[in-house]
């Protein structure tokens, strides 16, 4: 990731109050076909620990995550095409975004804490 990425990610962490759990450029991330291209996504952090797999889904808000077709992405790859998304997926798992092109609009906590 780069400086200035970091830098953000940090400022949001500190705003929510909570430690980051980094991603590795090699591990992949679930999107759906349709939030690559999307302007507005929301993503997930399941709790899952799996060492290849960054746990998050993400999915246009124009689509029902029930029937969204997914694939994988490395975080490598997202740094390219949506590098605005790396700054939400150090959130814990349990934790959501919401993205409006490139502005994170909010994370919400499963607590329901949110910014």
């Amino acid at each position: 990731m780069t400086v200035g990425i970091d830098d953000q990610i940090a400022d949001v962490m500190r705003l929510l109050h909570v430690t980051a759990r980094p991603v590795r450029a090699d591990q992949f991330v679930q999107v759906s076909r349709n939030a690559i291209d999307s302007p507005a996504v929301v993503g997930f952090r399941r709790a899952d620990d799996d060492e290849d797999f960054t746990d998050w889904e993400i999915v246009s808000t124009k689509e029902d995550p029930g029937a969204a077709q997914f694939g994988y992405y490395s975080v490598e790859e997202l740094a390219e095409l949506r590098p605005e998304w790396l700054v939400a997926l150090p959130l814990p798992a349990g934790w959501a975004f919401r993205f409006d092109a490139d502005t994170l609009v909010d994370c919400v906590s499963s607590e329901r804490r949110t910014i």
